[in-house]
């Protein structure tokens, strides 16, 4: 693996039919995300805007009887970097007009 696939620069400075391939794995992770993570991510969108980018969020959080479980709140930021990734990707595509639709 690439340690740098989470730079959006050097993504974008890719050859197009290299970036057109990271697109498609983004665009096919977002495609199969369950109902959940969608609903997830529309219900904690509002506490995510709180949140710099570069905020880590913990994947567990204690509830209120002080047991760990699953932050929803990292599950919805995942989500919100996938679209944010394929977005970028998708715009920098539309920049070089010889990609094939």
């Amino acid at each position: 693996m690439n340690p740098n696939n989470n730079n959006l620069d050097y993504l974008l400075k890719l050859p197009t039919p290299r970036l057109l391939k990271v697109f498609r794995v983004v665009s096919g992770q977002l495609s199969v995300l369950h109902d959940w993570d969608w609903n997830a991510y529309e219900v904690y969108k509002k506490d995510l805007e709180g949140y710099p980018e570069t905020a880590i969020i913990p994947k567990q959080a204690l509830n209120e009887l002080g047991i760990y479980r699953p932050n929803p709140l990292y599950r919805a930021s995942q989500v919100r970097d996938l679209i944010f990734l394929r977005d970028n990707l998708k715009a920098e595509l539309d920049k070089r007009e010889h990609v094939p639709r």
